[in-house]
């Protein structure tokens, strides 16, 4: 099975990069601003104007060297993990992203992993400057 990994290193803390991918407050910051906390723990995030809805359950969390979260929905997307693993480095910390478990080489796989660059560039601006930026927004459908 494919996976995408993305390697980024960010001028912060682990233990402050961690709050930006381990949860509902975190993905606004960079993900996309229509995020809905489930009763279940679960989350939903908005993209294009609530075209696109993933829905991911926590599976780890282990603060602050990890993230892992399961999506439960989206054509291609249901059934991949998303991992955020953070390791302290000389500048901060060292993130190693991977979307995992697809089930072939897509065009949707290409197009997310094009969108996971991107985002992993919002991730570290939030991270550095405290600025959000969220690629997807309810106001408009991406934000460059």
């Amino acid at each position: 099975m494919p996976d995408i990994r993305l390697l980024i290193s960010i001028a912060r803390e682990p233990r402050d990069v961690f709050g930006l991918v381990a949860g509902a407050t975190g993905f606004t910051s960079w993900w996309s601003d229509d995020i809905a906390l489930k009763s279940d723990g679960a989350i939903e995030v908005g993209m294009v104007d609530r075209a696109q809805v993933y829905r991911l359950r926590p599976e780890t969390m282990v603060m602050p060297a990890r993230a892992a979260w399961m999506v439960e929905t989206g054509a291609e997307w249901a059934g991949t993990s998303l991992v955020f693993d953070l390791t302290p480095d000389e500048s901060g910390t060292r993130l190693l992203f991977t979307h995992a478990g697809w089930g072939r080489v897509s065009d949707v796989f290409l197009e997310s992993s094009a969108m996971w660059g991107a985002l992993l560039f919002r991730l570290k601006d939030a991270a550095e400057s405290g600025t959000e930026h969220p690629l997807f927004s309810r106001a408009s459908p991406a934000r460059g």
